[in-house]
């Protein structure tokens, strides 16, 4: 049997047994398997590993462990960007906590920040009735990118009290809310 015929499930538990660098390598082997970093349940990285640098021909004045600190923010923000997101069960860290590690963290926020939005869209899509009947909606590190968050808040219409706290509704979103009680 050919590798790219095996079901997505099969493949991912192959590639779980991977190190997660090495599991990401294997995405160049096919169109197919350029999803697979995305959809990686656990992903482990570590900034004593050998990330490999672009040599620039100048004496760089950083250290290894900088420039490594430096690639490894960029393999967590790739990884973490990904849009065939599933969730991830484990997720192993290990960097220098330097100015430039920030960079990991809000790839980690913005990450669970559009999870909480597809959970709060797909409660609205499954259940519309429910929010007809909210009086209070308070909601705290949520992303949700186009004029979906505008029709969930026109559907509750006994809405009196709204509060956002840290939330994200796109760079180009004009949030838009009509509501009588507010």
């Amino acid at each position: 049997m050919d590798l790219s015929n095996l079901p997505d499930n099969v493949l991912l538990d192959i590639l779980d047994k991977l190190d997660t660098r090495e599991a990401v390598r294997c995405s160049v082997l096919s169109r197919r398997w350029r999803r697979v970093p995305g959809m990686l349940p656990n992903i482990k990285l570590d900034v004593d590993s050998s990330f490999e640098h672009d040599d620039d021909g100048f004496t760089s004045t950083l250290s290894d462990a900088a420039r490594n600190n430096y690639a490894m923010v960029g393999a967590v923000q790739s990884l973490l960007s990904r849009e065939s997101r599933h969730d991830i069960r484990r997720l192993d860290l290990s960097f220098f906590s330097r100015e430039e590690s920030v960079g990991i963290i809000h790839a980690i926020d913005d990450t669970d920040r559009v999870k909480q939005g597809r959970r709060l869209l797909h409660c609205f899509d499954a259940y519309p009735r429910v929010f007809v009947g909210l009086t209070r909606l308070h909601l705290e590190f949520v992303t949700v990118h186009g004029p979906r968050f505008s029709d969930l808040i026109a559907a509750c219409e006994q809405l009196i009290k709204l509060c956002l706290v840290y939330c994200d509704f796109g760079k180009e979103t004009t949030l838009t809310i009509r509501h009588e009680q507010l």
